[in-house]
This record gives structure tokens, sequence and C-alpha cells, in this order.
């Protein structure tokens, strides 16, 4: 795998995160490329893992794989405050005309 595709793809998936903690739906949307209640639901799901205010981050060791459709999927570990949770974040990252683009699919465990 791209190991450059992945650092990009890692900055995007931090961007996503930080955009979580600040409860930044706008920036969500456009990271993701989704609606308004899209966000939302990214929000309550994160709520149903983890109590409102920790800070979240990616575990150490994002699993990335490639797609049949050619993008890069992810799953990992979601951490609060520097704790392992339980949650799990999956998305894909697809390259559009040279632009890669965040596809949030679930939180789940």
């Amino acid at each position: 795998m791209d190991q450059n595709r992945i650092k990009q793809a890692h900055a995007l998936v931090s961007e996503l995160l930080a955009a979580i903690n600040t409860r930044d739906s706008e920036a969500i949307q456009t990271l993701c490329c989704f609606s308004s209640a899209c966000a939302d639901e990214v929000f309550e799901a994160i709520d149903s893992y983890f109590q409102r205010g920790v800070t979240l981050a990616l575990g150490p060791a994002p699993d990335w794989y490639p797609m049949n459709n050619g993008a890069l999927g992810m799953a990992c570990e979601l951490f609060a405050d520097g704790e392992p949770g339980e949650a799990r974040l999956h998305l894909d990252v697809a390259d559009q005309d040279g632009v890669l683009i965040l596809h949030y699919q679930y939180i789940g465990s």
C-alpha cells in the first residue's frame, strides 16, 4: 500500500476527530461530504460510547486495507483522553480527481 496515501488519509481522519471533539458539524459535513443529519448521527454514536468532553484520538494501530473500488478502508479503535475505548471508527478514503475524500461508515464495537 502507498504509505504517502496512508499518511494523507490519517491526517484527514485526525481532522475528522478534531471536528468531532469540538462538535463542529460544518467541518464534519465538509470532510465527509454529507448532511447535517448525518453529522448528528456521528455525534449520537460518539455519545453512546463516550462521555461528553473527552478528547478522542485514533488508537496507535489503525487497520488500513485496500477495497475493491480502489478506496482505502480503515478501522481503528478510538481512544478517549489517551485511554482505549470500546468503539471503533470505520470509514474509507477515496481519491476523487486527485483529492482524498472521507466516507464515514459507522462507529461500533
